[in-house]
């Protein structure tokens, strides 16, 4: 098995996307708990927790490179209620 290592916008990346991801997760369990979807909204936070997890980790590995790149995270945002916010979390 062969080791890859990604380049830094590769790692940049990761870390954006990781990044958005655990404060997108974030925003829809206080959407879901302000219209009283409790579970759902505790799934969200454990959803996020996750996402910080995998930022935190990409972050480490960016300790490796000294360079200074500029990125941008594509990632959904997401509708505004639960049930559609559902939609891209379910796709991400």
């Amino acid at each position: 098995m062969v080791n890859v290592r990604p380049t830094s916008k590769e790692a940049l990346s990761a870390f954006a996307e990781e990044s958005t991801a655990h404060m997108r997760y974030l925003v829809f369990a206080e959407i879901a708990g302000k219209e009283r979807f409790l579970n759902v909204a505790r799934l969200f936070k454990a959803i996020a927790y996750s996402e910080q997890v995998h930022a935190r980790n990409h972050f480490d590995k960016l300790r490796k490179y000294n360079e200074d790149v500029k990125i941008t995270a594509d990632a959904p945002i997401g509708h505004g209620n639960t049930s559609k916010n559902l939609e891209p979390a379910i796709r991400g």
